[in-house]
């Protein structure tokens, strides 16, 4: 099994990737609850913005936005079954300031509004 954490969510990734790529996901994996840019990443992983873009989006088959929209996703998908916690505050914890906004990326990623995905889980 892969240990990198929210990473290995996305199989097809694997090995193979070169290392400014590996440090970007690993970036996004440690930072995805926070408003996360491409730029940031770039500056974290010292790497020009385009050359960060092209390159993660070769080497994934994703742009970044979407691999930070699937990491987002994964991780609010766990917090859902915390019965403790309201959309909004899964919304929050998951890098998204507005509720509404987070439900609609939730239903066009997982094809139901995260208050379905919680009652098809319990």
């Amino acid at each position: 099994e892969d240990a990198r954490g929210s990473g290995a969510m996305i199989a097809h990734l694997g090995p193979g990737l070169s290392a400014t790529v590996q440090a970007a996901i690993d970036y996004v994996d440690g930072h995805y609850m926070k408003d996360l840019s491409l730029s940031e990443v770039a500056e974290a992983v010292c790497k020009n913005y385009n050359y960060l873009s092209k390159l993660f989006r070769e080497e994934t088959g994703m742009t970044f936005v979407d691999y930070l929209l699937r990491v987002r996703m994964e991780h609010s998908r766990h917090l859902l079954l915390d019965v403790s916690l309201n959309v909004e505050q899964v919304a929050r914890a998951v890098g998204f300031s507005d509720a509404g906004y987070y439900t609609r990326q939730f239903k066009k990623v997982m094809g139901v509004t995260p208050n379905q995905y919680r009652l098809s889980q319990m």
